[in-house]
């Protein structure tokens, strides 16, 4: 039985991105669960829809980079993460 896309926990995400098994749905599940959080906060400060999904790219790419690297062991929850890093790439 496949595990509905709500019920995926960050240690399955990880798993994915370290195994670059199910990658693909990986990123899709990523969007789906965190892209309107992180572009409200790109259009609270003065971005537009096109900077949101550039910056939510960019985001994604960063932490994919940073688990593969094995910059990030899970101390602290993806939407947490998420959120400064794309906090850091829209300051910068």
């Amino acid at each position: 039985m496949r595990k509905a896309e709500h019920s995926v926990s960050d240690q399955d995400i990880l798993e994915n991105i370290r195994s670059g098994k199910n990658l693909e749905p990986t990123v899709h599940l990523l969007y789906k669960n965190y892209f309107d959080s992180l572009a409200a906060y790109i259009k609270s400060n003065q971005g537009n829809d096109q900077d949101a999904e550039d910056f939510f790219q960019e985001c994604i790419v960063v932490f994919i980079d940073t688990v593969n690297n094995g910059k990030f062991r899970g101390d602290s929850k993806i939407t947490t993460f998420l959120h400064a890093v794309i906090r850091n790439l829209w300051l910068n």
